[in-house]
């Protein structure tokens, strides 16, 4: 069937909104009741965050703390991650096998000594 209204074609939807409320061409309310959780959901945390915006003085020191703690343990992070780059590259010279017979500096690979006496040239 074709329904007009005001000259305009109506096409076939599976849901549509109506008040407030989702309906479906089956009749199903799993989709409703889903979508008004989320729609709860949301609410909610828009209080939460109005609630804790209307106490600015407790806003500005929590954020204050968790941006000091986020900082704190960004840099504990890169300095833990620098310490195992210094603690790898001293280990891996130290088992290297490539020593230079002009100034007795130890390369990685042979390649790299061969780079090295190029300096000696």
């Amino acid at each position: 069937m074709k329904y007009r209204v005001d000259g305009l074609q109506l096409r076939c939807v599976d849901s549509f909104k109506y008040l407030g409320s989702t309906i479906f061409v089956d009749g199903s309310l799993d989709k409703e009741i889903t979508s008004r959780i989320q729609k709860a959901s949301q609410a909610l945390g828009r209080l939460r965050l109005e609630a804790c915006a209307s106490d600015r003085l407790g806003w500005r020191s929590l954020t204050s703390r968790a941006t000091a703690a986020f900082e704190e343990d960004r840099r504990r992070r890169l300095a833990a991650a620098r310490d195992r780059r210094h603690r790898a590259a001293s280990t891996s010279v130290q088992n290297t096998n490539f020593q230079c017979n002009t100034c007795g500096r130890l390369c990685a690979s042979s390649f790299g000594l061969q780079s090295h006496m190029r300096r000696h040239r």
